[in-house]
């Protein structure tokens, strides 16, 4: 937020508000992004503008699918051997979507 940088996020928070003509939301989007030293009113604001706009919702939505269906892929790819259990687990990890070795907690090293 702080160094301005056009994110998915954000994008998808502008181009929703642009569609629904909400201004409010624009004006907040062009106001407190880039700006290097936000207070906390701003990024409340800003943060009300990625969830009322259902940007916030829809960029998760957008990570969880594939995410989900990775150990799918991987099933009909990979050979079912000691040790590849962990590196299926990653992009559902990576995602934050589960808990466990990838997420801090104690499992197989």
């Amino acid at each position: 937020m702080r160094a301005g940088k056009p994110t998915f996020l954000v994008a998808v928070a502008h181009a929703r508000a642009v569609a629904r003509r909400d201004s409010a939301s624009s004006e907040v989007l062009g106001r407190c992004l880039g700006d290097p030293d936000p207070d906390d009113g701003g990024l409340a604001e800003v943060r009300r503008v990625l969830v009322a706009t259902g940007a916030r919702a829809a960029v998760q939505a957008r990570i969880e699918r594939p995410s989900e269906r990775s150990p799918e892929h991987s099933e009909r790819v990979r050979p079912h051997a000691p040790g590849t259990e962990r590196p299926a687990a990653l992009p559902r990890a990576a995602a934050g979507l589960v808990r466990g070795p990838f997420r801090g907690e104690e499992g197989d090293a």
